[in-house]
């Protein structure tokens, strides 16, 4: 299945690839932001609730509503947890799929909002704060951060082993070499590169602000 946030509807859409076709909404918080299926079920972070809804596709039912203080953002996949960015504190939380318990882990600065992640790497992206943060998931700890303008949001990793970000002020994508973590080039899309994501072997960055997606050759 498709999984879809609504934000303005206060659910998340399942849809049928095959079909093309809604098959089910189901009822989360208000104002879902992030949508990701993981550790076999479907999570949703409600902005407007302060929590995260985590759905069982089986039934397509919420079967656990876990607090999240700050705004809820992005998701992601690190070390066996769910992690989940964070809008309006200054700490992202680390959830157990197992125990649906949280972790608060301190960044130091606000609007940790968005990620982009991999089995042994969190980043974070941060539209208002203009940086982007790196945390070790075995210790928690931020080990790195670098000032970006134009405000880096949501990310993923490329098939050349970079961290690619959009800057949702500033009309680039940029690429982060996790090995100097240091920013090593940018490319020029269009307005409001909000997610960049990894499908076919290429990168796709939709407009936030414009009615475009943008394809990036790796």
């Amino acid at each position: 299945s498709l999984w879809v946030d609504g934000f303005g509807t206060h659910t998340i859409e399942r849809i049928n690839p095959r079909t093309r076709r809604v098959v089910a909404r189901i009822r989360v918080g208000r104002q879902p932001y992030d949508v990701l299926y993981a550790f076999g079920s479907v999570w949703s972070t409600d902005y407007g609730s302060d929590r995260v809804s985590r759905i069982d596709p089986r039934r397509n039912r919420v079967v656990a509503r876990i607090p999240v203080a700050g705004g809820p953002g992005g998701l992601g996949v690190a070390d066996g947890s769910l992690w989940v960015g964070n809008v309006s504190g200054d700490a992202v939380y680390r959830i157990d799929p197992a125990t649906n318990r949280t972790t608060r882990v301190p960044v130091g600065r606000a609007n940790p909002a968005w990620l982009a992640t991999r089995d042994d790497q969190v980043w974070i992206g941060s539209p208002m704060g203009n940086y982007a943060a790196r945390i070790d998931p075995e210790t928690n700890e931020v080990v790195a951060t670098l000032q970006i303008p134009g405000g880096p949001a949501d990310g993923s990793f490329g098939p050349d082993g970079l961290v690619w970000m959009g800057l949702l002020n500033d009309r680039r994508v940029v690429r982060i070499d996790p090995a100097s973590n240091r920013v090593v080039d940018s490319v020029r899309v269009g307005a409001g590169p909000f997610v960049v994501a990894r499908a076919l072997g290429d990168m796709w960055a939709p407009s936030w602000r414009g009615s475009a997606v943008w394809r990036l050759r790796p």
